[in-house]
């Protein structure tokens, strides 16, 4: 049986491409193929991002660039080159792990007009369904194109926020009122989705649905050359995060290793886009680890490494829910003081067997539901 999955597996960023690579390694487990939709929004495109971010973010060069034409068309072509290089790693890890699909969309007209072929459609994991994220209410995240009378399936989805506006909650809700099956990654998820008259269960993200083994392969020992470190991974620049970084590497001694998307003038040492596999592998080794992503919080659960977590303004709902299901709500800190509950060792045989019910808890309920299409 083939899944035909939705997702944002063409981001360039470290949590979106492995949450899809976790993705096929479930529905794999669980005897079925997977084939991820090659959807490019046009705010995704290499050339649009460059153009967009020309025209309303480099406000400095536009003595220069904005003069004629021909010197917009440069400045476009150097930055799309920039953006291309960027996503490099991220690609690459895609082709090499993921099977594709051979036709690339661009439009839910597309999409309508030549859908995949697919004995279930399935949406998620990620943040499919943030509008603010997506540029806008995208009803392909809805698997609003899907043949009739196929099974849909949403797999670990999320919306980010806790609250739709009005006209959108109507349009999610009659989007997704004929699914076979609904899981969001995040309880307030669950609430949401409730009050527009949707049934959900909320489970985890896939990268925690893997076993720990699984992923303890797809790690290159060479990083372990490194070690003893403390582990930065920031997704948000903040001087309270900054302040707590400093904190931990003058009360523990150990040097701060940070993994970055761009050069920034932050302590420690910096690892500019490394590999997937090299990412991975900074969790595995690190003593201690800092971040304010998800899936910072994720791979550290994975490595039973003794972590906190700074919670952004924003899109923190699914930190705190892994959190809170695991009993480890003291692994969240504000101040540079809190950086003393990483002495306070983590009971990982409890956080593996909780890891181990959910994943049985995710493979029953999509079980239930492929068994009435088998």
């Amino acid at each position: 049986m083939k899944i035909s999955v939705l997702t944002l597996q063409n981001i360039s960023n470290y949590g979106s491409v492995l949450q899809a690579f976790a993705t096929k390694l479930f529905f794999e487990s669980m005897g079925y193929r997977t084939e991820f939709v090659d959807y490019w929004r046009e705010n995704m495109i290499d050339r649009n991002i460059a153009h967009e971010l020309i025209l309303h973010k480099n406000l400095k060069l536009k003595n220069v660039w904005g003069k004629t034409a021909l010197t917009r068309n440069i400045a476009e072509r150097l930055l799309t080159n920039q953006i291309e290089k960027q996503a490099a790693p991220f690609r690459s890890f895609v082709s090499e792990k993921l099977s594709v699909s051979s036709t690339r969309y661009t439009s839910v007209e597309q999409l309508n007009s030549d859908p995949p072929e697919a004995d279930v459609y399935c949406v998620g994991s990620d943040q499919v369904w943030n509008s603010e994220w997506n540029g806008g209410f995208d009803k392909c995240f809805c698997l609003s194109y899907a043949k009739s009378g196929k099974p849909k399936l949403a797999f670990s989805s999320s919306f980010g926020v806790d609250r739709l506006p009005e006209d959108e909650g109507k349009k999610v809700k009659a989007l997704l009122s004929d699914f076979d099956a609904v899981t969001v990654r995040e309880e307030s998820a669950v609430s949401l989705l409730k009050g527009l008259g949707i049934k959900s269960e909320c489970i985890l993200d896939p990268t925690l649905l893997v076993s720990r083994e699984v992923w303890l392969e797809q790690t290159d020992a060479k990083i372990a050359e490194k070690q003893p470190y403390i582990l930065v991974y920031q997704l948000n620049r903040s001087a309270e995060f900054d302040a707590i970084v400093n904190s931990a590497a003058e009360k523990y001694g150990k040097r701060v290793v940070r993994i970055e998307y761009r050069e920034s003038d932050s302590e420690g040492e910096h690892i500019i886009l490394p590999s997937v596999t090299e990412w991975i592998s900074y969790f595995r080794y690190a003593d201690y680890v800092i971040t304010d992503s998800f899936h910072g919080t994720a791979f550290s659960l994975l490595f039973q490494r003794q972590f906190v977590d700074f919670l952004p303004d924003k899109y923190s709902g699914r930190i705190n829910s892994i959190l809170r299901l695991l009993g480890l709500e003291e692994r969240r800190i504000e101040t540079p003081d809190g950086v003393a509950v990483l002495e306070n060792e983590i009971d990982y045989g409890r956080v593996a067997a909780a890891l181990e019910r959910e994943a049985e808890k995710a493979k029953n309920i999509f079980s239930k539901v492929m068994k009435k299409y088998e």
